[in-house]
């Protein structure tokens, strides 16, 4: 029973290949207390792979052959509190030389989007990642198409960015919660350059209106048709790239 959830390579390592890590369940031969395998680390041609899981109780299973060393990592449920042994993205990997890995199923263009936080939120729930970048193209196209029907193809920083910002928000906000919209939204905003202050500032508010539009729902879903139309009837949209 594997929980591993994402990975990451060392920065500059080779390209990834070779090695492949074999692991196994000690549930399977005895249960040995119940531990549940996690991950397999391994070190093989300066390649380096983890599967991440933050979970605690951790114990490390160390072996090598053919020239690699693996690690395989299990986990006891009956323990808990953080461990030194396991890194936990962000902070600790990102401070280090360590850079995420795409998933397989994020897109390329969605991937190169994201800024760093985003990405280490990405491979810890790929699902949801996927769905958070259907929601942004999606209104991203919905703003596009908006400008054309007004014979203008400029969607930054007026009403058709405005609109779409609050579209992706409130589309998250009503699939994944308020909380989860708010990090995705925001979070995506962090690392923008300086000179963009005032774009930022616009961002963020129409990203609490579409969260707020959500809100309005009371629990009721909407389908794509009626959250555009609340979009489009909301109140307090920013349509200029300016701080309060």
């Amino acid at each position: 029973m594997s929980a591993a959830i994402g990975r990451y390579r060392e920065a500059g390592a080779s390209a990834l290949g070779g090695a492949s890590a074999q692991s196994g369940d000690p549930g399977d031969e005895g249960g040995e207390g119940g531990l549940i395998y996690l991950y397999t680390t391994y070190s093989c041609d300066l390649t380096h792979i983890w599967e991440w899981d933050p979970f605690v109780g951790l114990y490390v299973y160390l072996w090598t052959t053919g020239g690699c060393t693996f690690r395989e990592y299990y986990w006891d449920p009956s323990v808990g509190g953080p461990t030194p042994t396991l890194p936990t993205p962000p902070d600790s990997v990102i401070a280090g030389n360590l850079e995420p890995l795409r998933p397989d199923e994020v897109a390329p263009d969605w991937w190169n989007a994201l800024n760093k936080d985003e990405k280490w939120r990405c491979i810890a729930n790929v699902q949801r990642c996927v769905l958070v970048g259907a929601y942004r193209n999606y209104a991203r196209e919905w703003a596009d198409s908006l400008a054309a029907a007004n014979s203008t193809t400029q969607t930054w920083d007026n009403i058709y960015d405005a609109r779409r910002h609050a579209l992706w928000s409130a589309l998250m906000a009503q699939e994944f919660g308020q909380e989860e919209a708010h990090w995705w939204g925001d979070t995506h905003e962090k690392y923008r350059p300086a000179d963009e202050a005032p774009s930022v500032c616009m961002d963020l508010h129409n990203n609490s209106v579409g969260r707020s539009i959500a809100a309005g729902f009371n629990g009721v879903y909407h389908n794509l048709i009626q959250v555009k139309a609340a979009v489009l009837d909301a109140q307090g949209l920013e349509p200029e790239a300016r701080c309060p």
